[in-house]
């Protein structure tokens, strides 16, 4: 005699006899739901020394041991999405939408929110450098991870890793002095990933430079003797660190741009003209080298109670420090220049109102980066306090 064992659309076994009827098995809720995933049939011989109950447990413990290898062998949905979050590197407010959407349609056991997903951590330990409150995420720990987020083929595929820091402050809140002052890592790949290797925060700036500490003897080791990845052995490059300014002169413990000796290019003292401190002299200059920088040849250019620790890394202290474009020029030299020819003193540089206004300044709009672009406060100094239509 044949005995089926089957499923109904509840969930619930039991078993059809071709003789008899016997009462259906029930289950815990537990072990129901998770049968629900699919229609499991198992035909068994009767025997004719068996009983009816025999038979039956032989097709549950067949079916949950089914059930259980199907979840050891098929990853869970929550895994499977924030891997897909992490390898495309996708936005998280995109990923909680899509997880409110998939809740909406069935799926109550997956978090709300990406943080909860991708189990972001809340807390940090912290401790005090150079006056301020400071965190270090570690060199090794933060490239690895957002190496991660790149497919393996385009890693095994590159001779080398290619890298940028950025060390600057800023401030949080208009209302208060509260300033970070984050050590930022690019990965000079497509596309570029950024990311912080340390954080310091406090009411003004950092009172020396041990906040570079960590970061320059960990990044040095690095750079020295490579990374070690799943794949093996990653040679790592370092093609700049960029600062404004003032956070050059910081980073490099050297004299500001508006000191007599503070041009990071090259030797000549700076003039006094009444206002400022200007550089004068474009030919026949004795330019900074990386040697003469470490040796502190000029030294009324160098902060002589500080040494840099970027100075123990191997990389160019000139070379590898570049001219902070965006101050130096759009809002530097550039600034200047319109300034002269809308509001100069000078009658033959300066623009009359006719030849202003004959000017269409909002042409230009397409070419500024899109936070500025629709913005006519940016124009006002341009049209005499007033918009141009």
């Amino acid at each position: 005699m044949e005995e089926k064992c089957s499923r109904d659309k509840t969930g619930a076994l039991g078993l059809a006899h071709t003789n008899k009827q016997p009462s259906s098995l029930s289950f815990p809720d537990t072990s129901t739901s998770t049968l629900t995933t699919s229609t499991l049939t198992h035909q068994h011989q009767h025997e004719p020394t068996g009983s009816g109950a025999s038979v039956e447990q032989n097709c549950a413990e067949d079916l949950l041991s089914e059930t259980s290898s199907d979840m050891e062998t098929d990853p869970p949905l929550r895994h499977s999405i924030a891997q897909w979050a992490t390898e495309f590197q996708v936005k998280h407010n995109a990923v909680s939408a899509l997880l409110g959407i998939l809740g909406e349609h069935g799926h109550s056991e997956l978090p709300k929110t990406a943080k909860t997903l991708l189990n972001t951590c809340e807390s940090v330990e912290h401790g005090l450098k150079s006056g301020m409150q400071y965190v270090y995420l570690g060199c090794k720990d933060q490239l690895l991870k957002h190496l991660k987020m790149y497919p393996q083929q385009v890693i095994s595929e590159l001779d080398f890793i290619d890298i940028s820091l950025n060390i600057d402050g800023l401030p949080l809140f208009k209302s208060s002095k509260d300033t970070l002052w984050p050590v930022l890592c690019q990965l000079n790949l497509s596309p570029p990933t950024v990311f912080p290797l340390a954080l310091c925060f406090g009411l003004s700036k950092p009172s020396n430079l041990d906040f570079l500490d960590d970061v320059v003897g960990d990044l040095r080791s690095i750079l020295e003797n490579g990374l070690e990845a799943d794949s093996g052995l990653i040679r790592v490059k370092l093609r700049c660190i960029t600062c404004d300014a003032p956070a050059k002169a910081l980073v490099k413990s050297i004299r500001l741009c508006t000191g007599y000796y503070g041009c990071d290019k090259c030797t000549q003292k700076g003039l006094w003209d009444g206002h400022r401190v200007i550089y004068p002299e474009i030919t026949n200059l004795t330019l900074r080298t990386d040697a003469s920088f470490r040796d502190q040849s000029q030294e009324e250019h160098h902060l002589q109670s500080v040494v840099s620790p970027i100075c123990h890394l191997p990389t160019n202290m000139i070379e590898h420090f570049p001219i902070d474009y965006m101050h130096q020029c759009c809002l530097g030299v550039m600034r200047k220049l319109i300034l002269l020819w809308v509001r100069g003193p000078q009658a033959d540089c300066r623009l009359g109102k006719l030849r202003r206004s004959a000017l269409n300044f909002w042409s230009l709009e397409s070419a500024f980066p899109m936070c500025l672009q629709g913005n006519q406060e940016v124009w006002r100094t341009l049209t005499d306090g007033r918009p141009q239509n």
